[in-house]
């Protein structure tokens, strides 16, 4: 189960580049048979012309790169196939990524048997936390702090790095960029822009604070505390453009916080 969540962003992400790939070269395909047809219907009455109608939309164009080039078409056209496939990859693993989050940070989470006087995992009490170099806890260790820096850190580092290098661009409300990482930012105000990225901050702090004092008595305090410090900031900042979505949110972390 470990290793199934693990590799789980990895299936996500191959399944949105296959599913992008080929609805981009069925609409290459279908796009270059109607410029055919076209052609062949105009070329007994008027001189081929190599530019497109207007109202007509060149296999470039459906295959993403724009505006017809000689140079380049087939570079612009295989980056914008994959700038599709990460923002689908990225919206999906944000549904999963608090679970993902708990997994590998319970990894690390062990707690002293009083009987034995040994340490063992949290979340699977059969498994001894004994070494980091042999056994079978070591092989969850190492696998866990490779996941922890390429999901836990690398994930939100992406999504961060994106708008960050969109905004520095002024590019960041471009419809090129609402399209395809709109779901990161297009719900906050401008000035809020990276709300996301603190919602996601929230996510990796419950979920380390789950796994690491599960069953502990400090566990109740500790979500109460993170919980109540998003709800001021929420409360302060009221990130959303739209007021019932502010509600919402706001709603949202009050029934966390009494449940």
């Amino acid at each position: 189960r470990f290793l199934f969540e693990m590799s789980l962003p990895i299936i996500v992400f191959g399944t949105c580049l296959v599913c992008t790939g080929l609805a981009s070269l069925v609409r290459f395909l279908r796009a270059a048979a109607l410029t055919a047809r076209m052609v062949e219907e105009d070329e007994m009455t008027a001189p081929i012309d190599d530019t497109y109608p207007q109202d007509m939309l060149s296999p470039t164009d459906a295959w993403g790169g724009g505006a017809p080039r000689r140079d380049g078409s087939a570079r612009s056209s295989a980056l914008q196939w994959l700038a599709h496939a990460t923002s689908l990859a990225l919206l999906l693993l944000s549904v999963v990524y608090f679970e993902i989050t708990g997994s590998i940070v319970g990894t690390f989470a062990c707690d002293k048997d009083a009987a034995s006087d040994k340490y063992f995992m949290i979340s699977q009490p059969s498994i001894p936390c004994d070494s980091v170099f042999h056994g079978e806890w070591a092989v969850l260790f190492w696998l866990s702090l490779l996941f922890l820096i390429l999901y836990v850190v690398g994930i939100p580092l992406l999504w961060c790095t994106i708008l960050a290098v969109q905004y520095r661009r002024k590019r960041l409300f471009a419809s090129s960029t609402l399209s395809n990482f709109g779901f990161l930012f297009a719900a906050y105000k401008t000035k809020y822009w990276f709300w996301h990225l603190f919602n996601i901050l929230r996510m990796v702090t419950l979920a380390v604070v789950s796994s690491v004092l599960r069953a502990h008595p400090l566990q109740a305090a500790a979500f109460n505390a993170i919980l109540a410090l998003s709800l001021a900031c929420q409360d302060w900042a009221r990130p959303y453009r739209k007021a019932y979505e502010n509600v919402a949110a706001t709603a949202s972390i009050l029934v966390l916080i009494a449940g």
